[in-house]
């Protein structure tokens, strides 16, 4: 008597090893699927991140360049004591640009402090302290300012904080976004 294999149709066909195939594949593709969608959601959020870390530097760069810009213009005008210019047109155009001088600093103080606020949403711990330790810097120049009354020396110690400000961002920034996209 011919037995048939309950696996095998009468044309010896193996439906078991057939569906223990399509079962793998499923399996295989289900775990590629999520794994693929993981990943792509994964670069996303990084490349997101990124940005905003990018953006908040930017902003940061930004201010600092402006308050060095008015500390240094001003200190231009001290050390050459102040020259008047002979036609009064020119005394305008140097008041148009000492007031737009004074209010990009006043912005570049308030973008400052708006990112120690935010604080380490998008920028490092070591950028916050950073940049504390630049307000700091400029309340000690205020208070030899105060001190003293010379002002050459107020302007002289903001130039300094902000150039030594910027090189050390510098330093972190490239540290914190080349670690970014490890």
């Amino acid at each position: 008597m011919y037995m048939v294999d309950a696996a095998k149709d009468v044309t010896g066909f193996n439906w078991s090893q057939l569906a223990g195939s399509l079962v793998v594949g499923l399996v295989i593709a289900l775990v590629s699927a999520y794994s693929t969608v993981r990943l792509a959601f994964w670069r996303f959020y990084s490349e997101k991140q990124w940005e905003r870390k990018a953006e908040a530097y930017t902003k940061i760069f930004i201010a600092l360049h402006k308050l060095k810009t008015h500390s240094a213009h001003e200190l231009n005008l001290i050390e050459n004591g102040h020259s008047l210019p002979q036609e009064e047109s020119l005394e305008m155009e140097r008041n148009v640009v000492m007031k737009r001088l004074e209010s990009d600093m006043l912005s570049g103080l308030a973008d400052l402090q708006l990112q120690i606020d935010i604080g380490t949403f998008a920028i490092t711990e070591d950028a916050v302290h950073l940049l504390q330790e630049h307000q700091l810097s400029l309340g000690e120049s205020i208070e030899l300012w105060k001190r003293d009354q010379n002002l050459i020396t107020h302007f002289e110690h903001k130039v300094i904080s902000a150039d030594t400000c910027l090189v050390e961002l510098r330093k972190i920034v490239k540290r914190d976004m080349s670690s970014s996209w490890r």
